[in-house]
């Protein structure tokens, strides 16, 4: 005989915990990101200026500046596809024991460390070069050089980045889809057997409060993210692009839309989970009479 299917409240703190667990190395990609000069204002402000392609800090920092760049978009999919599974696993297996924290910390060093196997090429094939213009001028360029050539010509970049947008993009959006549809299901039509008690009604409006905001997490990184990866796959099969004057500002326009992702998914944490807006809150006010007490 099978056991009817219940929307408890046991072991919700627990789960709370594992999700808040996630979020925090959600957090932590993010401001890692931000590290790298290729994510920073000052970087999309040179896209728009005369020097747009210089780079001044040197071959060294240009490899770390692109693995950091690559390590972070991959270890941002891979957490929240984990969390989208463990979202999954707990509303519609409630009865299945919940990971430890052991384990939640076991994924996590797992998912930074696919990250960073990934993004070894950076490593390897990151270097400065200088140009020199038709007018003697130079310009130092930090970008990948690869064994067979140069961006958008070389094929080894071309199968490297269809490799980061199926493993990075496509896979992951497959596997969220598929955990929220079928967390969507549970939510929307599972039958309970008897009365809900007050408080099973608010665990299950919590739950969905919280899988609202994954999927509106995933669709914005989506949404953002996509013509930046279309823009390299699209400039290797129509290589004429790239000689245009207004690749850049195109390039622009998308690098933009990308970086936003980043900007985005706090404002969505403030608004659709009650306990990320009373931490900032409660922050906001202990700075503020810190500030008021010092003076």
């Amino acid at each position: 005989m099978s056991l009817p299917k219940q929307h408890g409240a046991s072991g919700s703190e627990a789960l709370q915990a594992l999700v808040d667990g996630f979020l925090a190395d959600v957090v932590m990609w993010r401001l890692e990101y931000q590290i790298s000069p290729r994510t920073t204002s000052f970087r999309i402000l040179r896209l728009m200026s005369r020097s747009q392609w210089d780079w001044p800090f040197g071959n060294v920092y240009c490899s770390i500046s692109n693995f950091i760049a690559n390590v972070t978009v991959a270890a941002s999919v891979f957490t929240l596809t984990a969390i989208s599974a463990d979202r999954c696993m707990a509303i519609v297996r409630p009865l299945r024991p919940r990971i430890s924290k052991k384990c939640m910390g076991a994924s996590i060093a797992g998912i930074w460390m696919a990250s960073g196997l990934l993004a070894i090429p950076c490593l390897i094939y990151s270097r400065t070069i200088q140009f020199t213009y038709a007018n003697n001028e130079t310009r130092t360029m930090c970008y990948m050089e690869w064994p067979d050539g140069n961006p958008p010509s070389s094929y080894q970049d071309y199968v490297y980045n269809v490799v980061f947008l199926i493993v990075t993009y496509v896979v992951p959006g497959i596997a969220m889809s598929i955990f929220y549809g079928l967390i969507g299901m549970e939510l929307c039509w599972s039958k309970t057997i008897g009365e809900l008690t007050q408080r099973q009604l608010q665990n299950i409006q919590s739950k969905k409060k919280v899988v609202k905001m994954f999927l509106v997490i995933v669709l914005i990184f989506a949404v953002c993210w996509l013509p930046y990866h279309a823009h390299f796959l699209y400039a290797y099969h129509n290589q004429e692009v790239a000689k245009s004057t207004s690749v850049v500002h195109v390039y622009f326009v998308f690098y933009w839309l990308a970086m936003s992702n980043a900007m985005i998914n706090p404002i969505v944490y403030y608004f659709m989970n009650a306990k990320y807006s009373l931490d900032v809150h409660y922050h906001f006010h202990l700075r503020g009479s810190q500030s008021i007490a010092s003076h």
